[in-house]
């Protein structure tokens, strides 16, 4: 996964959070759309749930956030970051790196591609899963 995400410039993709309780009643917290690239640098639009519709932008010399509903900008503080998106690829792939453990769990078509399924359980967090497009990192 290091290797491909060197060669990736700026990547667009959507970020679906979910929690499921001990019943397996599974709930979505949150649907977002984002835009990254290398340099720290993305854009990132709430969709559903906690902070639906807020946008927030961080251009490597500016950063803000817009809220439609309540009609404000907030001008936020570009270093250190204090917004980082849940899911930055480039973190994200460190993360799993270092995780305690990865395991293949299964697959899964997104957008008409196949997927991997892993299931990562990170140091001093909760598992979460991943679906990764194997044909674009085994090239």
């Amino acid at each position: 996964m290091e290797k491909a995400f060197s060669e990736v410039q700026a990547y667009h993709g959507s970020i679906e959070i979910q929690s499921t309780n001990e019943e397996g009643e599974t709930t979505i917290q949150a649907k977002m759309e984002v835009w990254a690239d290398q340099k720290g640098r993305y854009y990132v639009k709430g969709n559903e749930g906690f902070n639906s519709g807020v946008i927030t932008v961080n251009n490597g010399d500016k950063k803000w956030q817009l809220n439609p509903e309540s009609q404000q900008i907030h001008i936020l503080p570009t270093f250190p970051d204090t917004y980082p998106f849940t899911f930055e690829l480039g973190n994200e792939i460190n993360d799993i790196t270092a995780a305690l453990s990865t395991e293949i769990i299964g697959e899964d078509m997104i957008a008409g591609r196949s997927a991997t399924i892993l299931e990562v359980s990170p140091k001093g967090g909760e598992p979460y899963k991943v679906w990764i497009d194997m044909k674009r990192i085994c090239r």
